[in-house]
């Protein structure tokens, strides 16, 4: 019952679930109608001057486009097959369906970027970080940090390091 009321919309509003190539993973994991926001997207957040801006929209657009993927709410990470049809969700225990528009998902994460930038705002300190990559043993930190930062070059030969966390590679 409820997938004839769905294809019946689906026919009555026209849209098209398939993409009319199915090469890359954009064309395989995107209805048409998302794939089209999303270069849509994408093509005005290439044309904002500001770095940052443009940094943080892309992110945004990065999160978004992770959840309106044609599957299932609990296969956002394993991806098994497009999901193009109703299907019941065991994340929601319920007959969920696929997304028709990445604009909710946008605005959602709008916000919580706004917000979370807002919070690392008010907790940053006026410090300095820098992550080396190297065999700790050998590695010369004061020419690497020279190379990456030259502000913070000047103040550690001027002061102390008040930290170093190794980390093992795997």
């Amino acid at each position: 019952m409820f997938l004839s009321v769905y294809e019946d919309l689906i026919h009555k509003y026209d849209i098209e679930l398939k993409q009319d190539k199915a090469q890359t993973f954009l064309d395989k994991w995107y209805i048409k109608n998302i794939r089209e926001e999303i270069d849509l997207a994408f093509s005005l957040i290439n044309e904002i001057e500001d770095l940052g801006t443009r940094r943080i929209l892309g992110l945004i657009l990065s999160r978004t486009m992770r959840s309106c993927r044609a599957t299932t709410h609990s296969d956002l990470a394993t991806l098994k097959e497009p999901v193009l049809t109703p299907y019941y969700c065991h994340k929601h225990g319920k007959i969920c369906k696929p997304l028709f528009t990445l604009t909710n998902w946008f605005c959602r994460y709008s916000e919580d970027a706004v917000n979370r930038l807002e919070e690392f705002h008010n907790i940053r300190t006026n410090s300095h970080q820098i992550c080396l990559t190297g065999d700790s043993r050998s590695i010369d930190i004061f020419a690497e940090i020279e190379k990456e930062n030259k502000e913070f070059y000047e103040l550690l030969v001027k002061n102390k390091i008040n930290g170093i966390l190794p980390v093992p590679l795997m």
